[in-house]
């Protein structure tokens, strides 16, 4: 419970996807119930952390395609109730969210939420030491306010379920200054953009 993500063993398909971390762009294109939001959290904890606890110390795919240093990564939802629900439900037993169900209890020094109380920025500390953060943001949001995509850098980022063109175009553009990476995890039942 303190530390869930020693205790993620990810499947033969999973493990594909966490061994090309080297790669600019990933994307896992599947149905549902294949753990898509359990990989892709547990590839963002990895990268906020600096490892994948789940390998062992002399395991090389422990630090595989991670930064040496303190990361700064972005979490696009569909919107809060699914962001609160998949990634930052701070409810104990089934319900917690991905996020705090891996990552280890000692490690978030922080956590901020938005003016409506959802969480929207975790504060984690680092192997490397300092603090990286992970941020969170959701289509819903973009809807609202299509400028609010703009201006930020990122390390990663990680798409969960289909955005609009118009949101990644933005985000993306946020990858540049720090060289970032980005993962895709979903069912694509829209936004075809995403296959090119």
């Amino acid at each position: 419970k303190s530390n869930g993500l020693a205790y993620y063993r990810p499947h033969a398909k999973q493990t594909k996807f966490h061994s090309l971390a080297d790669f600019k762009y990933r994307y896992v294109r599947t149905g549902n119930r294949f753990g898509k939001s359990d990989m892709g959290a547990a590839e963002d904890c990895a990268f906020a952390l600096g490892e994948r606890p789940w390998l062992e110390k002399n395991d090389p795919m422990r630090f595989h395609g991670i930064p040496q240093r303190t990361t700064k990564g972005l979490i696009i939802c569909t919107d809060w109730g699914k962001a609160d629900e998949i990634f930052t439900s701070q409810s104990e037993g089934v319900d917690m969210g991905k996020i705090f169900k891996f990552l280890p209890r000692e490690s978030v020094v922080k956590v901020e939420k938005n003016h409506s109380g959802n969480i929207d920025k975790i504060i984690v500390k680092s192997v490397h030491g300092g603090e990286s953060t992970i941020c969170l943001d959701t289509v819903a949001a973009f809807k609202q306010n299509d400028q609010r995509s703009e201006s930020s850098d990122w390390d990663w980022i990680h798409v969960d379920e289909p955005i609009p063109k118009e949101m990644w175009t933005a985000s993306a553009r946020g990858l540049i200054d720090r060289n970032g990476k980005a993962w895709f995890t979903c069912t694509p039942l829209r936004e075809p953009w995403i296959n090119d």
